[in-house]
């Protein structure tokens, strides 16, 4: 009976036990069932935030459209940006979602539900962060795609420009010359707002694109737009320095032809007229006449002497400061030539007339002087046939016959 006893007894304190750890692990039950609810809410609400927020994210993503002004496109890859870095900056809460996932694994209940929708929302979420990253790559290509054409477009229409004006670089020979280039270069000034606008085109699209592209390779767009701004300034000032050149040019060979062409009418015309002097004149009058003409030409020559001296100044001139071509000395080299043949034939026609002149001046006087002593003769004969008486003036008169 007390082995009954003491049996009954420790059955009753093993129940106890057992009721006490049944309701320990009711309680834990109930526990682990408020911390899993808890936990699930937690992600579930954490899904929904996040799923809220890729939603409106996704809406702010507009697809690349060629067709867009750049303004817009820039517009554009700003909001993708914004968009791609608040996804980036979301990051943390995707990691947050997968760890609480993980924290329910402990738990042993059925997770499919959850986990299908965070790797749905974790999927939704990569796709949104290529879809932002490839738009605005897609953006940047656009817009550097318009900036290289803007660039080319430029650049061909400066080596055009070039082609255009070489001729005017080349060294004028004369005056139509020199004037053909000047008037290419100011018409070319005047019509250069084309190259102007795809310049400001070239500054604009390079600006717009470096406001998108980080700072190494927005450099590189800065260092071309500048470049084409500094072979815009270049050539231009090139035109401007090359048309001041010319005007001046111009006005030296103006003065030049303005010397020449007065020198070498007069030289011509005065080489016809030496030419024309003749020599061969009867009387004296006619040849003193034509000797005073000649030195007079002779004079006139050795007066023109300073302009031809001036004119060869003005030829080395324009031959030392404006390089140009040797034509204008070979000019001065002519009307030199030419100088200096009129002067020596003037000379020589000179120096004839005035021996001939001396000849009929000397013959002219040998004939008075026989006319004189032949008029004295007769006077003498005449005054001889008087008859007279006396012997000593017969005499004399014999003598002076003898």
């Amino acid at each position: 009976m007390q082995a009954l006893r003491a049996d009954w007894r420790q059955w009753e304190e093993s129940a106890r036990r057992s009721q006490g750890g049944l309701r320990d692990l009711l309680s834990q039950m109930a526990l682990s069932e408020r911390e899993f609810a808890a936990q699930a809410g937690r992600l579930e609400e954490a899904v929904q935030r996040l799923g809220g927020q890729l939603a409106a994210w996704a809406q702010g993503l507009a697809p690349a459209d060629s067709r867009s002004t750049d303004a817009e496109v820039v517009e554009s890859w700003r909001k993708e940006k914004e968009t791609l870095d608040a996804l980036v900056k979301s990051e943390q809460m995707t990691d947050e979602i997968k760890t609480q996932l993980n924290d329910l694994c402990r738990f042993s209940r059925d997770l499919s539900t959850h986990s299908s929708k965070v790797s749905g929302l974790i999927k939704e979420y990569n796709s949104l962060c290529l879809q932002a990253s490839k738009g605005c790559q897609s953006k940047e290509q656009i817009l550097q795609q318009r900036f290289r054409t803007a660039f080319r477009d430029f650049q061909q229409w400066l080596v055009n420009a070039r082609v255009t004006t070489a001729k005017c670089f080349e060294v004028p020979q004369n005056i139509s010359e020199a004037s053909a280039s000047l008037q290419k270069i100011q018409e070319f000034l005047s019509e250069s707002e084309n190259g102007q606008q795809k310049l400001n085109l070239v500054a604009s699209k390079g600006e717009l694109l470096c406001s998108v592209l980080p700072k190494e390779k927005a450099k590189v767009i800065q260092d071309k737009s500048t470049a084409a701004k500094e072979d815009w300034k270049n050539f231009i000032t090139t035109l401007h320095q090359k048309k001041s050149a010319l005007e001046n040019l111009k006005i030296q060979m103006k003065d030049f032809e303005a010397t020449a062409e007065p020198l070498q009418e007069w030289l011509t015309t005065t080489e016809k007229i030496v030419q024309g002097s003749s020599s061969r004149l009867h009387d004296l009058p006619s040849k003193r006449r034509e000797q005073q003409k000649l030195q007079s030409v002779l004079e006139e020559i050795s007066c023109h002497e300073h302009q031809l001296n001036r004119l060869k100044e003005k030829a080395q001139q324009l031959w030392e400061e404006q390089a140009v071509s040797k034509s204008f000395m070979r000019r001065v080299s002519q009307l030199s030539s030419q100088y200096l043949t009129l002067s020596n034939l003037t000379k020589e026609k000179v120096s004839r007339m005035d021996r001939i002149v001396a000849e009929h001046q000397q013959f002219s006087q040998s004939v008075k002087d026989l006319q004189d002593w032949v008029a004295d003769a007769v006077h003498m004969l005449d005054s001889y046939c008087h008859p007279t008486a006396d012997k000593s003036v017969l005499d004399s008169r014999m003598l002076k016959l003898e």
